[in-house]
C-alpha cells in the first residue's frame, strides 16, 4: 500500500455512523524532519556529510562524491532535511528518500523524467506555467580568499549545460537582452568550491 512508516492513529467513533479508524503513514523523509539541530562538520565533503546523516537516521545512503572537501561546515537550528537541501542546492544536487535510501545526488536536466501521465484517467486538473523571468545564460560566484588575500571569481555559462532544444535562457536573452547572474551571498574559501557552486546554478 505504501512504503514507509505508520505514524499516527486515529479514532472516530460517533453514536450515528460507524466506527472510523485512520492511518497516517510518511515515507522516511521524516525522520530527517524531527527536531532542529545546532553542530558542525569538520574536514568533509557534502557528499560525506549527507551518508552521515543517513546513517544516523537509520537510512541507507546513495550518494554521488561532491569531490570537494570543506574545513568547516555549520549546521545552525537546522532539521537534517533543511540542512542538506540547503547544502544541495549551493551545487546543484538534489536530496529524496526512495523507500530506505536517502538520495544525494545532481539535478540532471537533460534526462527524461520517465513518467507518463495521461488525461482524465491519471490527471482531473492540470496548470502550467513557463516564466523567463530570472533566467540568465551566465552564473558569476565571486568571494575572499582568506589565506591567499585575493578574490575569488568563478563564472559558469548555461550553455555547457545540454537543457533541450529550447532553452529558457536564450528565449530570454534573445527576446530581452542578454543577462548575468552575479552570486556574492555565499561563503567561499576556494575557487575549487566557487566554481562548483557557479555550475551548481545552472540548474536554479
Amino acid at each position: 500500500v505504501f512504503s514507509g512508516e505508520i505514524i499516527g492513529i486515529e479514532l472516530d467513533i460517533t453514536m450515528d455512523s460507524p466506527p472510523m479508524m485512520l492511518i497516517r503513514a510518511f515515507d522516511r523523509r521524516h525522520r530527517l524532519m524531527r527536531g532542529r539541530k545546532t553542530r558542525t562538520f569538520t574536514k568533509m565533503k557534502d557528499s560525506e556529510i549527507a551518508s552521515k546523516i543517513a546513517s544516523e537516521t537509520g537510512l541507507s545512503g546513495q550518494v554521488t562524491d561532491t569531490s570537494i572537501k570543506h574545513d568547516y561546515v555549520l549546521q545552525h537550528n537546522q532539521s537534517d532535511i533543511d540542512f542538506l537541501r540547503d547544502r544541495a542546492e549551493r551545487i546543484g544536487y538534489e536530496v529524496l528518500v526512495t523507500d530506505r535510501n536517502l538520495v544525494f545526488r545532481p539535478i540532471e536536466l537533460d534526462q527524461s523524467s520517465g513518467i507518463t501521465l495521461d488525461w482524465e484517467s491519471d490527471l482531473i486538473e492540470f496548470y502550467a506555467r513557463t516564466n523567463n523571468i530570472g533566467q540568465v545564460g551566465k552564473v558569476a560566484v565571486r568571494g575572499w580568499d582568506v589565506n591567499k588575500k585575493e578574490a575569488i571569481i568563478s563564472e559558469a555559462s548555461r550553455a555547457s549545460k545540454d537543457l533541450g532544444s529550447k532553452k529558457g535562457y536564450a528565449t530570454a536573452d534573445s527576446a530581452f537582452g542578454s543577462a548575468e547572474m552575479v552570486s556574492t551571498m555565499r561563503p567561499l574559501l576556494t575557487k575549487a568550491e566557487g566554481d562548483k557552486i557557479a555550475s551548481g546554478q545552472h540548474t536554479h
